[in-house]
């Protein structure tokens, strides 16, 4: 029997971010390296329009989860963040959106 290959993931204090949605009835998942490949590093030639809100923040103790609206043009996107608290800052743990 043999075995399957399997992902290395990087040493760090968390586990790799793994940004999911669902898209048509299925859950969409990428590996923080494929997310990062998706944005340059630059604001987008459009930044000026978006906006963004914080609509709700929950912690309790080292733990939180936050809810984030993003509009951009005609597309409003959800943001769920999973948060822990480290011990000089707190870091996103996980990512679930909409569109």
């Amino acid at each position: 029997m043999s075995k399957s290959p399997s992902r290395k993931a990087k040493t760090t204090a968390l586990a790799p971010l793994s940004p999911a949605t669902v898209r048509d009835g299925t859950l969409v998942s990428w590996l923080v390296d494929e997310c990062v490949k998706r944005f340059n590093g630059q604001p987008a030639s459009d930044e000026a329009t978006h906006s963004c809100t914080f609509d709700s923040l929950n912690l309790s103790g080292a733990a939180g989860a936050t809810k984030i609206t993003v509009a951009h043009g005609t597309m409003t996107c959800i943001d769920f963040f999973s948060l822990l608290k480290m011990p000089k800052r707190w870091k996103i743990a996980n990512k679930a959106f909409r569109r």
